[in-house]
């Protein structure tokens, strides 16, 4: 552990959709809860583990700390150590079963090599020079070459995986070159390149995360694998440690990132299309069945069709319609009825997952009012701050239960049916009904008791809890 590094265990949770920044604090202590979860004070967190907030000085520490083990131990130099172990994301034990004959190769290519002589030409800028550098692929070139390439490429955000200047050559340039070339160059552009291969060794790093917060410039620390909570102690922003996004358990980093993008692109807009229009089977355009009406007239070709089969309209007798017969491996039928299906299975879901994103947005509303609420009793000297904590309590205790059924939606859209889906969404109506009972009595304070409002929190954490264990325990 550096010093000066800061060990936490975080109770804090956030989360958003759509980019939000919505933030909140809560502290389980405030209140003692008696049951099957224990109070906050006993049990253990679930959602968070053991973790550290680290400066950039410390992470530039750790990372060199490793890197000088591993050199020690190839007898390799420790920006070439640096580099092996970037390449295989931080696993010292992979580096250090590398093969004696493939770290001769990799010395040979990435060391830096200098030639001086009074007759050299640099074939890019086609110079007369004294000096030529490269790795070792032995593609010369002159210092202001490889200034102006590495200078080029820093700014277009490359720091890791700056390449040789040789269109055919795939070697990635060491830090080694890079500091080379930029010793002579801008102060601000040599720092520049430290934030970014900071950056790019911590994104291969598994145990080392970026604060996600904006402008913050302090890391996370914390051995896990999971999607687990963490919050800043600086900037107070709380994300999920795996992937860097807003809290979300218990959907996995992976179904979120899939959700975001179901819900923010055009997909959904095909389906609609696939599900709800057809073309007209003689000119082919596009219609949309906008009435109840099945007999269908193009506007362009004015042919008279049937919606439901793409028959001519004037086969369909007032006796006999063709298309009431079932089809054998009527395909164009099957297509709309399984895109109408599917397009039916993702609102469900969204409109579910939407709602109580909405929810929230109301409830960080009614987080001020109650706020207001407390400051006005108080003045007029009806109890004290500590004599309505309990309010606050209930209204983070309810932000943080929504935040939680909101990510059940995705998680149950994305779970194949069976067993385990049938329990989730068992536990998951179990969670809503004590929400929204958490949440009405909330909302209606002046006729709620402190020990009933104290009950309502109880259950809805109960609930909270046996869901996450399951999440957490597969």
């Amino acid at each position: 552990m550096s010093d000066g590094a800061e060990s936490y265990q975080s109770d804090d949770v956030s989360d958003g959709y759509y980019d939000d920044d919505y933030d909140y604090d809560h502290d389980m202590d405030h209140y003692d809860i008696q049951g099957d979860v224990g109070s906050a004070k006993d049990r253990q967190d679930i959602e968070t583990i053991p973790f550290q907030v680290v400066t950039s000085d410390e992470v530039d520490d750790r990372l060199d700390e490793a890197a000088h083990e591993v050199a020690s131990y190839l007898k390799i130099r420790s920006c070439l150590a640096k580099m092996v172990l970037h390449m295989n994301k931080w696993d010292a034990g992979i580096v250090q079963r590398l093969p004696p004959d493939l770290c001769t190769k990799l010395m040979s290519n990435y060391t830096l090599r200098i030639t001086n002589k009074s007759d050299l030409i640099c074939d890019v800028c086609c110079m007369d020079v004294t000096e030529l550098m490269s790795l070792g692929c032995h593609h010369d070139y002159c210092r202001l070459c490889w200034q102006a390439h590495v200078s080029m490429r820093i700014k277009d955000g490359l720091a890791t995986g700056i390449q040789c200047m040789s269109s055919k050559c795939s070697l990635v340039c060491s830090s080694e070159l890079v500091e080379a070339v930029l010793k002579s160059g801008p102060v601000e552009l040599i720092g520049q390149y430290e934030r970014f291969r900071r950056r790019d060794y911590v994104v291969a790093h598994p145990f080392i995360r970026e604060c996600s917060g904006a402008d913050c410039d302090m890391f996370i620390c914390a051995e896990t694998e999971k999607p687990y909570r963490v919050t800043c102690t600086k900037c107070k922003t709380t994300f999920c440690f795996l992937c860097g996004a807003d809290y979300h358990v218990p959907i996995n980093c992976e179904m979120l990132k899939k959700w975001i993008k179901k819900c923010n692109d055009d997909s959904e807009t095909a389906h609609y299309l696939s599900a709800n229009t057809k073309n007209c089977p003689k000119c082919d355009s596009l219609i949309e069945k906008s009435g109840g009406c099945n007999h269908m007239k193009c506007s362009k070709c004015q042919h008279d069709f049937c919606w439901m089969c793409s028959s001519e309209w004037k086969t369909h007798g007032t006796e006999y319609y063709n298309c009431s017969r079932y089809k054998e491996q009527d395909s164009e039928k099957i297509r709309q009825e399984g895109a109408r299906a599917a397009l039916e299975k993702y609102l469900h879901y969204f409109n579910r997952f939407d709602n109580h994103h909405k929810s929230l947005q109301f409830e960080e509303e009614m987080l001020k009012s109650i706020h207001a609420t407390i400051e006005d009793k108080v003045n007029r000297h009806i109890g004290t701050w500590i004599d309505w904590q309990y309010l606050l309590d209930a209204a983070e205790q309810l932000t943080k239960c929504r935040y939680t059924i909101k990510y059940t939606y995705p998680y149950a859209y994305y779970i194949e049916a069976g067993h385990r889906k049938d329990l989730f969404e068992y536990q998951q109506a179990q969670l809503e009904a004590t929400i929204e009972d958490l949440a009405w009595k909330l909302e209606h304070v002046e006729e709620t008791s402190q020990a009933t409002l104290t009950a309502a929190m109880h259950a809805a954490e109960v609930k909270r809890q046996n869901l996450l264990k399951d999440f957490f325990a597969s």
